[in-house]
């Protein structure tokens, strides 16, 4: 089991050891914490008519009060799963006597089983449940850590990648509009490529939708994610549509497995979207802005009708209310993957499908000139010895579309996107759960930066403990031994060329290094992205690098933002996507391996970024709140900002509805977070700052 409990007197510290997230509650001094059966959570766990609250682990305690010392997205329910109210709107309620489960959604999914009336009061963080009488409590914890259950080994023939795309939807949880919720999708098996292996059993969905695809690996990859969250029967056709029980429901181009891909990314956003809005029919009615939106302009939608519908009824409705509706209200989507049609890149799809991101074939392969000009523009700044040359890179744009993030799996260097290995996702796999606080060892092999490393970089957040060790002068045996230990993360910051690692002492070739301990990594140094590939093969999970000469002072500005935004809970290219929008050269930056994963947990839930604007009444903002979904918080979560007067719920991704906020309700939430990303006029800054500079 991944769930730990740790009982530090009045307070209950829960770790998720697979993904490093934790969670605290505090409870009396006097109240003893015992291992309890996890069944108390599953009275309808074969019932439909209710909710299966499973958890992992569970305990119990007698007591007549709790905290949640942290503000979180929380919901009371009856022990059916029937909601009671919003935690956030239950302040100075008495609930009365009845058995209830509070259901917690911060980096890990927390359950609190009690029986009796009740009242909440809010606290300066997080809030409490005062109860009328003393009673036995327990609470339960699942990890929202999704991996692959099984592993489908492919040959080479296109018949197999049809096979594999028909075993996919069978890692769906539900075939309901809950779907949508990232935590009822789960990862789909690994695919392993080997020419000798036999044939693939097949697999026939019995969904009664079937996706007609060209038999293509560029249009193949491409239908893979449609293909997944339909369980749709994919079928060799040259004619690309979709079927519902023998009815053609849509059909897509078919002059170019781009155009075709396009298309297939239009009906994955306007089911997704739909889907998020129908569910709230279900176990989850709470207020969610884009609904009301649709609602105000009177689009016509009979919404329960919808969710009651069969996935392939559901599927001809949902197609017959026009595009245009869907685009008014649908999220930012967070990924878009442009996957060569290599017969290997089978292997990246159940990663790509696990964060349900938007896939694509790249238009030409061409070398970029203005990666070259970036490099030539720097280079009177080298942070390479004199002597050594430019890695001989071959570089490739990827488009990157209207996603956040954008990844890239094929030969050549992505410009404004990051290099896909799957040997870096299946390192994460194997990596073994840690009880440790997060490890992070800064090398500073370059004297000339060392501001960089006197920054505040990691840590700060004393209930999300960091062990942060800093070395200066690293000989290559010591470099070696941090790079074979278990830390979670290096931030290198020296001499690299494309190739070695330069110490005080001579040089380090990461190739011949087999056994990689470290998880991730920031190479802040020029040309370090031959460095981070060798790392990636030899066992670290991912990290970000450079793919030409940097210039110093510009190096240590970005390093500084990207650490500091992977420390708020941003995924790596998430961070790098900051970086590229703010800093002068963050295009030079790119993420190499696993760059979808996230160091740690975002205070908030869910990483954002604070966009800010005076107006013209003295004392007044207006704000926007731009969220970044994450492996943790996916696509298709909900996110509820404790700003001023806003009681709705957002869907993650992109942009919520702006706001007016007084001078005090903006300096309050900014202080929510110790380090909030802030846009404040056009201009970055770090929340503090705008504290200090403009609210007192």
């Amino acid at each position: 089991m991944s769930i730990v409990f740790e009982d530090h007197g009045e307070t209950v510290r829960i770790r998720d050891e697979t993904n490093q997230r934790q969670y605290r509650l505090t409870i009396p001094a006097d109240s003893q914490l015992s291992a309890s059966d996890s069944g108390v959570f599953s009275p309808y766990r074969d019932d439909e008519a209710g909710i299966d609250f499973a958890v992992e682990e569970t305990r119990t305690f007698t007591a007549d009060t709790f905290g949640v010392p942290e503000l979180v997205v929380g919901l009371i329910r009856r022990l059916d799963g029937s909601l009671v109210a919003d935690i956030h709107d239950a302040g100075g309620k008495r609930f009365p006597e009845d058995a209830y489960v509070v259901e917690l959604d911060p980096h890990l999914k927390v359950f609190i089983r009690f029986e009796g009336a009740f009242r909440i009061i809010y606290e300066e963080e997080g809030f409490r449940v005062l109860l009328e009488d003393e009673t036995e409590i327990y609470v339960g914890a699942r990890s929202v850590s999704r991996t692959p259950r099984r592993t489908l080994t492919v040959d080479e023939s296109i018949e197999s990648v049809y096979r594999v795309l028909n075993q996919f939807g069978d890692s769906l949880v539900t075939l309901s509009p809950e779907r949508s919720w990232p935590t009822l999708r789960d990862h789909p098996p690994r695919v392993k490529h080997d020419p000798t292996a036999e044939t693939l059993q097949e697999r026939t969905p019995e969904t009664g939708i079937e996706l007609h695809v060209p038999r293509d690996r560029e249009f193949l990859y491409a239908a893979a994610p449609l293909a997944y969250y339909l369980d749709a029967h994919v079928v060799p056709s040259p004619n690309p549509r979709v079927l519902s029980e023998g009815d053609e429901v849509a059909s897509f181009a078919d002059a170019s497995a781009f155009a075709f891909s396009q298309d297939v990314q239009e009906m994955l956003k306007h089911q997704f979207t739909l889907d998020v809005l129908t569910r709230l029919e279900g176990f989850y009615p709470v207020d969610l802005f884009e609904r009301e939106l649709l609602t105000y302009a009177d689009v016509g939608i009979n919404w329960r009708e919808l969710y009651e519908l069969e996935l392939s009824e559901r599927v001809v409705q949902y197609q017959e209310i026009p595009r245009s509706v869907t685009r008014r209200v649908e999220p930012r989507w967070r990924t878009t993957a442009t996957v060569t049609d290599a017969v290997e890149n089978v292997e990246t799809l159940p990663y790509l499908i696990d964060e349900l991101a938007l896939i694509q074939p790249l238009r030409e392969p061409k070398t970029d000139p203005e990666a070259s000009e970036m490099a030539e523009a720097v280079s009177s700044f080298l942070r390479t010895p004199a002597e050594d040359s430019e890695a001989g890179h071959r570089f490739v744009s990827p488009e990157k579309g209207e996603s956040i993030e954008s990844v890239y799996a094929g030969d050549g260097v992505p410009v404004g996107s990051s290099k896909l290995l799957v040997e870096g996702y299946e390192a994460d796999l194997s990596r073994e759960a840690t009880p440790s606080d997060i490890s992070i060892q800064v090398v500073c092999n370059d004297e000339s930066m060392r501001h960089e490393v006197e920054e505040d970089l990691y840590g700060g957040r004393e209930e999300f403990p960091f062990t942060v060790d800093t070395a200066f002068g690293v000989s290559v045996s010591e470099l070696r031994d941090i790079l074979q230990s278990d830390r979670d993360f290096i931030h290198y910051i020296g001499h690299l060329d494309g190739e070695y690692f330069y110490c005080p002492d001579g040089r380090l070739d990461p190739a011949e290094l087999d056994d990689v301990g470290v998880r991730a990594f920031l190479l802040n140094g020029c040309e370090s992205f031959g460095q981070a590939e060798a790392l990636v093969r030899a066992g670290a999970s991912g990290g970000i690098a450079t793919v030409s000469r940097v210039a110093d002072e510009r190096a240590a500005e970005v390093g500084v933002m990207v650490a500091k935004l992977l420390d708020e809970g941003f995924s790596i290219r998430g961070a790098l996507e900051l970086a590229r929008e703010h800093q002068l050269i963050g295009s030079q930056y790119v993420g190499v391996g696993d760059s979808g994963l996230s160091l740690v947990q975002s205070e908030g839930g869910i990483p954002t970024v604070t966009n800010v604007r005076t107006t013209s009444e003295a004392g007044m903002y207006s704000v926007v709140i731009e969220t970044y979904p994450s492996n943790a918080v996916g696509m298709g979560a909900l996110y509820r900002p404790f700003l001023g007067r806003i009681e709705k719920y957002f869907i993650s991704g992109g942009e919520t509805a702006r706001v007016r906020v007084t001078e005090r309700e903006l300096q309050e939430f900014l202080e929510q977070d110790y380090l909030e990303p802030v846009v404040f006029e056009d201009e970055f800054f770090w929340s503090p700052d705008v504290i200090e500079r403009f609210l007192s």
